[in-house]
């Protein structure tokens, strides 16, 4: 007997609560975590894996809720566009002790404020090399173990006369955290309130080919949306982050997006670039079998063709993503009620995936797939006939569907 698959990596993030003066919680800290030593410390890849953690594994409101998350970044990652796949209001880029500060740092910053993100100067000790930036700052962090009383007295007044918020960091005693208040602080943090926490969540799996596919379609000059929507589809891992990522409240969106086609009419061409490439390059090591992603997109497209041939035939996108995301338990090895909590697909495919919902037609050509597959005729004759359709019709519906997805995954 072949051994088992092995289980699908584990990706980590650190989170680090940070409270206001009334200590309720005004967000957190995202902190890179590795489940294997690292040789070196790259910063630049470490900032990397914690922005994909959060928006594609994890999920931003997962991680942070309605709260804001502080994220570190180096010079090189400022001076790049990596920021801006991140949701603007909700998101606080925090310059690195570190950075070297020159003209196209500061007016970096002030591109990413104008976006609507905070800019926070990490690990702040009265540098003077910052003072350039401070007018351009909205927190800056004092490191209280680099800095004694007096000094910090010094700091506050200094600064407070230059309208930005403080945040006292690395709290550890009552008698700091009083200190502080009573100097004026605006924000702390330090394991005075909480240490640090690991989250821990199994990674998706991808299909390589169609997620080389993907990247390909998205950095075409002219995109073509088509064409990009033909080959996400061909890869569930991809389709279910998308429409997660489209789907979070950091977006603000007043309706559910719950379709390939609309969430990328909705993200933008920019956004479509940065999310493909940061999703691909996270997709391209999976670990589950080739015959389970081949059932799912057997499945989706024996969904979305008998729905073709329904009265929802308008509706047979979701039809496909009810089909694909019926298996998603076995391929994220999570339950599928959570899955779709955090998808916010409608209420006629969460009904016919969880409860079974007889009265719709979703309900209906979900149980005549599932009977198709287990050759369970007492209920493929009549379900058919529910359907207006014939055996012989599903049975071509389904050899085709097969094929389809066999084509997918070799190719």
């Amino acid at each position: 007997m072949a051994p088992p698959p092995p289980a699908p990596p584990e990706v980590l993030i650190g989170r680090q609560p940070i409270l206001d003066r009334q200590l309720q919680l005004f967000g957190y800290e995202l902190l890179f975590r590795s489940a294997a030593p690292l040789p070196s410390f790259d910063g630049t890849a470490a900032t990397s894996e914690v922005i994909a953690t959060a928006l594609l594994t994890i999920g931003f409101d997962e991680l942070v809720g309605p709260h804001t998350a502080f994220i570190n970044f180096n010079r090189e990652l400022l001076l790049s566009d990596r920021a801006t796949i991140l949701p603007p209001q909700r998101t606080v880029i925090e310059v690195l002790e570190d950075s070297a500060v020159d003209d196209a740092l500061i007016e970096s910053c002030c591109n990413l404020r104008k976006m609507g993100y905070l800019i926070a100067i990490d690990d702040y000790i009265g540098d003077p090399r910052f003072d350039p930036l401070i007018p351009y700052t909205d927190i800056i962090k004092i490191d209280l173990r680099g800095v004694g009383i007096a000094d910090q007295h010094r700091l506050v007044t200094r600064l407070r006369a230059q309208n930005v918020k403080l945040l006292a960091e690395k709290v550890e005693t009552p008698e700091e955290f009083h200190v502080c208040s009573a100097l004026g602080f605006d924000y702390f943090q330090g394991y005075f309130f909480a240490r640090p926490v690991t989250i821990t969540r199994r990674e998706l799996p991808a299909n390589k080919i169609a997620a080389l596919r993907v990247l390909r379609e998205a950095n075409r000059r002219d995109i073509d949306l088509a064409q990009l929507e033909a080959v996400l589809r061909q890869d569930p891992s991809l389709c279910y982050k998308l429409l997660r990522y489209v789907n979070s409240a950091a977006f603000g969106f007043s309706r559910t997006i719950d379709s390939i086609k609309s969430a990328l009419i909705l993200i933008g061409d920019i956004r479509i670039r940065q999310w493909v490439s940061l999703a691909v390059m996270r997709s391209l090591g999976d670990n589950k079998p080739q015959e389970l992603v081949t059932h799912i997109l057997t499945r989706a497209r024996f969904c979305e063709s008998i729905a073709l041939l329904s009265p929802l035939a308008s509706r047979s996108s979701e039809f496909f993503l009810m089909g694909m995301f019926s298996l998603f338990d076995a391929l994220v090895d999570r339950p599928l009620a959570e899955i779709l909590a955090e998808l916010h697909v409608s209420n006629d495919v969460r009904a016919s995936l969880l409860t079974g919902d007889s009265d719709s037609v979703f309900a209906s050509v979900y149980a005549l797939v599932r009977a198709y597959e287990h050759s369970d005729w007492d209920t493929v004759t009549p379900t058919c006939s529910k359907l207006g359709l014939t055996p012989q019709s599903v049975c071509s519906v389904y050899v085709e569907s097969v094929r389809w997805a066999s084509a997918i995954v070799s190719l």
